[in-house]
């Protein structure tokens, strides 16, 4: 009975360990996925704001090669901008 209990204790602690040992690497996984994923979305929205800043870019240089670009795009902002501001 008594080599019967211990054994009994002995695979109930290997059993603990094993548990204690999934769960570590469980949430090592976890944790490494919830990291590529917040790297993941850093990354694209550097992206796409550096796309955007880029466009903008683009839009600037074509508006200071272009002067009659230039005058219509901020006639164009100066009416949305006045649209806006009507009380309809």
């Amino acid at each position: 009975l008594l080599k019967v209990s211990i054994d009994f204790k002995k695979t109930l602690w290997e059993v603990s360990i094993d548990f204690k040992a999934t769960l570590w690497e469980v949430s090592i996984d976890f944790k490494a996925t919830l990291w590529e994923v917040s790297t993941d979305f850093k990354a694209t929205s550097w992206k796409v704001s550096t796309d955007f800043k880029i466009s903008l870019r683009d839009l600037f240089i074509v508006s200071n090669k272009d002067w009659a670009t230039m005058v219509l795009l901020s006639m164009i902002l100066l009416i949305s901008g006045m649209w806006r501001q009507v009380d309809w």
